[in-house]
């Protein structure tokens, strides 16, 4: 009983002899391992998609024409390219307000899917000298001021620093790349104003947009002054400004709205897993118990030939662990295809910003996931091991 019944050697020839059984076991851990990784991936993603939300969309009060609510959500969450302009005086208009802390303009202008555009994407030009949310995130690709004729781009979009590309037959030197948010400012272009300005010209004289002329802003980004109701004076601006065809829209709304959606979400994942884990520890428990009463006869040969009660149980352990181990790198695979491949899609038909997690964050959320997974196998065989090791193996040898 020395290498021949190595505890080795005999988990893995038990393992080999029950190639039905044994796959079963093996695709039972995989789901479990699989639906781990991809709920908690799914679950970590939408909340650091949800923080980028929050950190990029820091203003109060989002002051937009009336009726466009919509497109500017699509816009921040999706990406969808809207063109929209707000009458040319606001920002004389805006400034009556003494709640105002700061007030940031920006021109929004969609490209198209034609010869004009080199692909459909969302233009936002910004106001470097007033701009209070944008201009901070840039300065960590863009170590400069970022100056007319040049762009940078979202992290969706194609091109490298240096390429050129083109909208509305004008050429834009790509400046540098941003990295990804999860937000729809991945497949966003940002210019300055003067820029987007002409851009919007270039795109009225073809048609594409509605007329451009005097018009200069879509939408204003105001920070309100400390101790000052954010939502108070978004309607104030509402009801003084409304019959200008402006309207003001409470900027934490978006976050607060995508936040609930959020939880509401996330509750079903953990729901949804923590049934999953019941079910799975119960099957294994049954499946490992029903393996060990398969074999108690052979194991009890075993005990009458001198083998030690505590070999028995390790052999068992071991082939408990290296199934467990076997089915975990197998779902870890599946887990992770289904997060790349179904969970964007899934946030992107909810409209929930979507953040992948890293290499390391993966790769600890993959070491995590085979650390439950081999925890949780060999603790569902331990009640049919210890219910074995207390009976008589002579029993078994008599029948």
């Amino acid at each position: 009983m020395q290498e021949g019944l190595s505890t080795r050697r005999l988990a893995k020839g038990n393992i080999s002899r029950k190639p039905l059984r044994s796959f079963g076991l093996i695709f039972l851990v995989a789901c479990l391992s699989a639906l781990l990784f991809f709920g908690t991936h799914l679950n970590q993603s939408l909340a650091r998609g949800l923080n980028s939300l929050s950190e990029r969309l820091g203003a109060d009060v989002m002051v937009v024409p009336a009726g466009y609510k919509a497109n500017l959500e699509s816009i921040l969450l999706k990406g969808e390219p809207s063109t929209f302009y707000l009458p040319a005086e606001i920002m004389e208009e805006l400034a009556d307000f003494p709640g105002i802390q700061a007030a940031s303009p920006q021109l929004y202008v969609a490209t198209l899917s034609a010869s004009c555009c080199s692909y459909p994407v969302q233009i936002i030009g910004i106001d470097p000298a007033s701009d209070f949310l944008i201009e901070p995130w840039l300065a960590d690709s863009l170590k400069h001021e970022l100056p007319d004729g040049e762009a940078m781009v979202g992290g969706n979009i194609i091109g490298e620093a240096g390429d050129e590309v083109h909208f509305f037959d004008q050429s834009l030197r790509i400046a540098g790349r941003l990295e990804k948010t999860g937000m729809g400012f991945d497949s966003t272009v940002f210019v300055t104003m003067d820029t987007a300005l002409k851009l919007a010209r270039a795109s009225e004289r073809m048609g594409a947009n509605p007329a451009a002329a005097g018009a200069q802003i879509s939408c204003v980004m105001i920070k309100v002054k400390p101790g000052i109701d954010s939502a108070k004076l978004a309607s104030l601006i509402t009801e003084k400004l409304s019959d200008q065809g402006v309207f003001a829209m409470f900027g934490k709304r978006i976050i607060n709205s995508v936040g609930a959606n959020l939880a509401l979400l996330s509750r079903y994942i953990n729901v949804t897993m923590l049934a999953l884990w019941l079910v799975s520890f119960l099957v294994l428990a049954l499946a490992f118990s029903t393996m060990i009463n398969e074999r108690k006869r052979e194991m009890a040969v075993l005990r009458v030939l001198g083998a030690e009660q505590r070999k028995i149980r390790n052999i068992f352990l071991y082939e408990s662990t290296s199934l467990c181990l076997y089915g975990g790198l197998i779902g870890l695979l599946l887990g992770l295809v289904l997060s790349l491949a179904v969970a964007p899609q899934l946030s992107k038909s909810l409209s929930i910003p979507f953040r992948s997690l890293g290499l390391v964050e993966n790769l600890a959320l993959a070491g995590l996931t085979i650390l439950l997974v081999l925890v949780i196998g060999p603790l569902a065989a331990i009640p049919a091991i210890r219910r074995f090791s207390r009976e008589d193996p002579c029993r078994y040898i008599r029948d």
